[in-house]
């Protein structure tokens, strides 16, 4: 039934959710599953570490989130072309962490393939031209992510991608 499942994932807790059913569903249809993340370029040090929650973090990945104390409410100015702040270094580290355990998580639960991708640029875009290019049959993405504030400020990432993707979509709250 579902050949290929696309699993987007910004380290929420709804991506978490989502995450599992996208999972379950993989292993109930020996689907072949691809997570993907897009680079996230704004954030506090809570919706840092909450993406971080049970890692143990190096002491200089460590120094850059508490920078972030600093910022209260990042909201970023002209989009994915505004101002960071997240260094480069910390939006590497955040990703390959998020991507990593989803795919050792969708390994142990025994999806037999699985494939990982990190990418930068507008979310919504990014996630709909990865199921046109992957070719899935279903795509399983929380209602929100990490963003807070920036999400009602720039609009649904998941609306756009419902109202847009071409292949079946589950949006999970």
């Amino acid at each position: 039934m579902f050949g290929s499942i696309l699993a987007p994932t910004d380290g929420s807790e709804h991506a978490a959710r989502a995450m599992e059913v996208a999972i379950d569903l993989a292993v109930k249809y020996d689907s072949r599953l691809v997570v993907l993340h897009v680079a996230i370029h704004h954030g506090t040090a809570q919706e840092i570490m909450h993406a971080l929650r049970g890692s143990t973090v190096p002491p200089e990945i460590q120094r850059e989130i508490d920078r972030l104390q600093n910022v209260s409410a990042p909201i970023p100015v002209g989009g994915a072309r505004g101002k960071r702040t997240l260094s480069q270094k910390l939006e590497q580290y955040v990703g390959d962490f998020i991507v990593k355990r989803a795919e050792e998580y969708a390994r142990a639960a025994g999806v037999r393939e699985v494939t990982t991708q990190i990418t930068d640029g507008s979310p919504n875009k990014r996630i709909i031209e990865a199921a046109e290019h992957e070719k899935v049959d279903l795509l399983v993405m929380g209602t929100r992510g990490l963003g807070g504030i920036h999400g009602y400020l720039q609009g649904s990432v998941s609306q756009s991608v419902r109202s847009h993707c071409r292949c079946a979509c589950l949006t999970i709250p």
